[in-house]
């Protein structure tokens, strides 16, 4: 029996009773008032939301003030599956334009009378900030909103319009102050009010202690919007599934809010949404078997950019002929990105001033606490392993991110702004100085793997210590094979009059199936995976031009001018891969660069193995597997040929006089 199968059989049992008791109760009369009494009906609400007015604001547009326009309406095209699915970068940017293009930035969805997340209440008052004004009735529709609608909507076809089973309870979860109940929960109900005529009868949405219901128009009687508190609520969804009606729930997980387990999520649609705190789902998810988790990433600087045009959407149109207003707007702009360098790219923590102050006085608590905790519990957080706490002190430093994955979801952690990576680095120096246990394997054993490996990469990104690092590599026994020093000493270093190897740049290794760039692959360009599934390696660059390393006669035979080196840092006394691996690695970089096939026809290449310097060292070469029942499997045993003839093998061991301290700060 499968992990849900098992769960089943006795959440299920539990859930027919508890459905069995509010049946009886509810049919005594002894818990369900009268409509009069249990429900309220807004007049009014149910127009409001169903014929909200859409806008959007465009961005790249050069003759603009903040190169930004706002337009009323919905544009024609939105943005394609492609757009909405990206997986950002691990790392903070603070970049603007990184990886992004002009064009539509930013739908808007604005309900006069408010939505449900504000409980129909605008409140605007005229001392209000442009912030405040926009939070009772403007809803900030962007791509990953748009990417949660497209799941959602699949799922209510694959129901309610092909028949193929039961609806999906979905558990939608992000960082705090990114927009997923007001945000997204007002985007899908919007969605869910104008899905196809007749399938649904009706949408809820709880919020806090209430239960908003919104009825869909039938047989002639209009739609309209019941507010019941949070019990009665759940007793009328409860009466409205046992009558047959068709429904969809959203509800909004809260620190203080217990979510109800005795709605009908078997026969009605369903998604939660949640911070990463798991303590908000955690018995709805055991209570709804085979939850199908979706995880929302936080704002890209452009689309913060954008919000703030909205905002100022009146001044932006007065700056396109006064100057004044025009320098104003852009300094107010300025003051949004130091903002964003300190507490990363939350709305919330952003544009409200006193929700950043506070805001960047919990990062400077959480980072002190850190400092005086536990080394073990640093590395966690520093490495982006960690479990959220209600305590703050992770919610302060680390932003959730979606991770490319199969049919499955997953997610990870990453700092949540350059300011936050900045200082927790400052404070890695600190620990690699005062305790050299960190590139001993026999202490934190679960992530200082990972730990090392950042450490290296900083390492390589800084001349001194990265000269250190390349030199003296030590070629790996390859039985019959001649010995050979790396390319990298003999070209690359010895080219270099004095100890300072500088790479051009640092570029990024993205997802093997969807790079996030598609680009050229440059000569000395360190690049580096920003992914943790990435397969084989961890890093790559390309020595080129080094056809003095050849005779006169291999190079009439059109000997190789340049060599890839890969890298991996590793802890293990031994490394190995398989094929499959290797393929996949083959397939990432042919995706992410044009010029691959050409850049590497007739190239060598090199394998660096980087190990602390405490570790059983590796001496072999590390061996490249064919999977079982893949033997005879003619791409596979290309790879297989390709690795044991064309790869050559070298081990570095690295220890802490390698300069890490300096290598992980930034240039002064």
């Amino acid at each position: 029996m499968t992990g849900c199968g098992t769960r089943s059989v006795v959440f299920w049992t539990m859930r027919l009773m508890l459905r069995r008791t509010l049946r009886e109760r509810i049919e005594r009369g002894k818990v369900v008032k009268s409509d009069s009494e249990a429900a309220k009906v807004i007049a009014g609400a149910f127009e409001s939301v169903v014929n909200a007015r859409w806008s959007h604001v465009l961005s790249g547009v050069a003759d603009k003030p903040l190169g930004m326009c706002v337009a009323d309406g919905r544009p024609t095209s939105v943005w394609s599956d492609a757009e909405v699915n990206k997986t950002p970068l691990q790392l903070p940017t603070e970049n603007v334009d990184d990886a992004r293009g002009g064009g539509l930035e930013l739908l808007v969805l604005t309900s006069a009378m408010g939505w449900p997340f504000t409980l129909f209440n605008t409140r605007a008052a005229a001392n209000d900030t442009p912030f405040q004004m926009m939070d009772d009735t403007d809803v900030v529709v962007r791509r990953e909103s748009v990417r949660v609608w497209n799941i959602v909507r699949a799922d209510l076809d694959a129901w309610l319009v092909r028949k193929e089973g039961p609806p999906t309870s979905f558990v939608l979860v992000g960082s705090p102050g990114i927009g997923k109940s007001f945000g997204v929960g007002s985007h899908l109900l919007y969605e869910l009010l104008h899905y196809a005529p007749g399938k649904l009868d009706v949408v809820t949405f709880l919020v806090r202690e209430k239960i908003f219901i919104f009825y869909l128009p039938s047989g002639g009687e209009a739609g309209r919007v019941e507010s019941y508190k949070k019990d009665d609520g759940v007793e009328r969804i409860v009466e409205l599934s046992d009558a047959g009606k068709r429904g969809y729930m959203i509800l909004d997980a809260k620190k203080y809010v217990d979510l109800p387990t005795d709605l009908p999520s078997e026969s009605w649609g369903s998604i939660v949404l949640s911070s990463p705190n798991k303590k908000n789902y955690k018995v709805w998810d055991e209570t709804n078997m085979c939850s199908r988790f979706l995880f929302i990433n936080r704002y890209h600087a452009r689309e913060m950019k954008a919000y703030f045009a909205w905002m100022r959407r009146a001044d932006l149109a007065a700056a396109e002929g006064n100057a004044a207003v025009r320098a104003e707007l852009e300094e107010s702009w300025r003051v949004m990105q130091e903002r964003m360098h300190e507490v990363g790219h939350a709305p919330r923590y952003v544009f409200n001033d006193a929700k950043y102050e506070t805001r960047k006085e919990e990062a400077e608590a959480a980072l002190n606490t850190l400092t005086t905790g536990n080394v073990s519990y640093f590395l966690s957080v520093f490495a982006g392993r960690i479990e959220w706490k209600n305590d703050g002190t992770t919610h302060s430093l680390v932003d959730l991110v979606r991770l490319e994955g199969g049919a499955t979801e997953r997610c990870g952690n990453r700092p949540v702004s350059v300011a936050v990576r900045s200082k927790m680095i400052d404070q890695l120096h600190d620990i690699v100085a005062s305790d050299p246990r960190i590139f001993n394997p026999e202490h934190y054993a679960t992530i200082n793997g990972i730990v090392f490996e950042i450490l290296v990469l900083a390492a390589l990104q800084r001349p001194a210590s990265a000269w250190r690092l390349l030199q003296g590599t030590r070629a790996l026994d390859s039985g019959a094979r001649v010995q050979r020093r790396s390319v990298v000493e003999t070209v690359a270093l010895a080219s270099i009059a004095s100890e300072q190897f500088t790479f051009r740049r640092v570029g990024y290794l993205y997802n093997s199936c969807r790079p996030e760039v598609v680009t050229t692959c440059e000569p000395m360009v360190l690049y580096r995976n920003y992914h943790d599934d990435y397969p084989v390696i961890d890093g790559l660059f390309v020595v080129e031009d080094h056809t003095g390393e050849t005779s006169g006669a291999e190079q009439q035979r059109g000997a190789p001018q340049r060599t890839v080196v890969l890298l991996q840092v590793t802890l293990a006394r031994e490394h190995p891969t398989d094929t499959n691996k290797l393929m996949l690695l083959m397939k990432a970089l042919r995706a992410q660069f044009t010029n691959w096939e050409d850049l590497t026809r007739d190239a060598q290449w090199e394998m660096i193995y980087f190990q602390p310097s405490k570790t059983e060292k590796i001496c072999n070469r590390q061996r490249c597997s064919i999977p079982r029942g893949m033997e005879g499997n003619a791409g596979h045993k290309s790879a297989h040929g390709f690795w044991n003839t064309k790869v050559r093998q070298y081990q570095k061991s690295v220890d802490e006089t390698v300069l890490f301290v300096r290598a992980l700060l930034p240039e002064r």
